[in-house]
């Protein structure tokens, strides 16, 4: 579930990163707060290309793999800033969308241990 465009509002920071991109939606609420860089996760590859396509040209950017296992390299990777984050990645019925756990969300918080998380949103 996205979060709310007004919660973004009230969040505000220079970088949004989500885990769990899916089609895209919370990214697009994130670009629509004026979040000046937009970073997702999906471990989907239908769903990474669906997103990589809407928000192309957009300064969005959307990694693949299954978040549990790459975002503390995501993390390292991106420029320094306040940030806001949103934790959501959790298995769906598909087939290209199948990770190490169900809900990797305990692997992604050990992950945000190393971080500084301006403001973090499980869902």
């Amino acid at each position: 579930m996205p979060l709310a465009r007004d919660t973004l509002y009230r969040f505000f920071t220079d970088i949004y990163i989500e885990t769990g991109s899916a089609n895209g939606r919370s990214l697009n609420f994130a670009l629509d707060a004026g979040f000046g860089k937009c970073y997702g996760c999906e471990i989907s590859s239908s769903k990474v290309k669906h997103c990589r396509q809407i928000f192309s040209g957009l300064d969005v950017q959307v990694f693949q793999g299954d978040s549990g296992l790459i975002l503390g390299h995501m993390l390292a990777e991106l420029p320094c800033g306040e940030f806001t984050m949103l934790l959501d990645a959790h298995q769906f019925d598909s087939l290209d969308a199948i990770g190490e756990k169900q809900c990797p969300l305990l692997d992604e918080l050990e992950h945000l241990r190393k971080f500084r998380a301006d403001d973090l949103f499980v869902d």
